[in-house]
């Protein structure tokens, strides 16, 4: 009789381990899933202003909860990308003296905070423009000829990702409905080494923020054997059945 339990028991523990697993959804871009995101948010392209003053963007991205349903939440990874496209423009209306820039730098501070503010992850794409050099004023600011400059749209990307298993984040996006509390800021980065003359100029930066999220789950046991299941649990059946009928005889 003992061996025939610990034949039954083994049965049923090779049944267990089989239905046993985790899966994790990776997000298509541009998409977001109804019932268990994967979803990517993208945010509009934004302006950051450098100018004299700096002015920044936040914004927060709406995505779907991780429904309890479906199982147990295991973790949450999200994968930020940072686009910008820059334009530096300059004019030296010096008439006497040049203007000369060794490096201008321009960029993005891209950020995915939790509510709180606490950031996730950063990214910075960023722009370089090297040895630009400028005469005296050729009488017109159009920051073209010997004196202007014109870089055009030039663009960079940075992406970077995370994972997070703390128990307040997988209960922040555990329930039914959308997400929204969570935020995307974004401000400018500009700096220049040179100078000289009297340079006047203008630059642009635009950021658009791509936030792709993956919840990573153990799925809920339906309760339905599967093939492999069912046929160890008939074996067992049928074992136990010529067993008593020895111990009968």
């Amino acid at each position: 009789m003992k061996k025939s339990l610990w034949l039954v028991g083994l049965l049923c523990s090779a049944s267990f381990m089989a239905n046993a697993t985790t899966i994790s959804f990776a997000a298509d871009v541009g998409r977001c899933g109804a019932a268990a995101p994967p979803c990517t948010v993208v945010t509009p392209p934004q302006d950051l202003d450098n100018g004299p003053a700096t002015t920044a963007w936040t914004f927060n991205p709406v995505y779907p909860l991780f429904n309890p349903a479906l199982g147990t939440l295991n973790s949450i990874t999200f994968k930020l990308e940072g686009d910008i496209s820059a334009v530096f423009k300059v004019e030296n209306t010096s008439a006497s003296a040049t203007t000369e820039y060794d490096v201008v730098n321009m960029g993005g501070n891209i950020r995915w905070r939790r509510a709180n503010n606490t950031v996730l992850i950063t990214v910075l794409p960023g722009i370089a423009i090297n040895d630009i050099f400028l005469s005296t004023y050729d009488g017109t600011t159009d920051y073209t000829g010997t004196s202007g400059f014109d870089s055009g749209a030039l663009g960079s990307t940075q992406s970077a990702s995370m994972t997070t298993t703390a128990a307040g984040d997988l209960a922040a996006h555990t329930g039914v409905g959308n997400f929204s509390a969570w935020n995307i800021r974004a401000i400018d980065t500009f700096s220049t080494s040179g100078g000289g003359g009297s340079p006047v100029f203008q630059n642009q930066v635009d950021a658009t923020a791509y936030l792709t999220v993956t919840y990573d789950y153990t799925p809920t046991e339906t309760g339905i054997p599967e093939p492999a299941t069912s046929a160890l649990a008939g074996g067992a059946l049928v074992l136990l059945g010529l067993l008593g009928r020895r111990f009968r005889k």
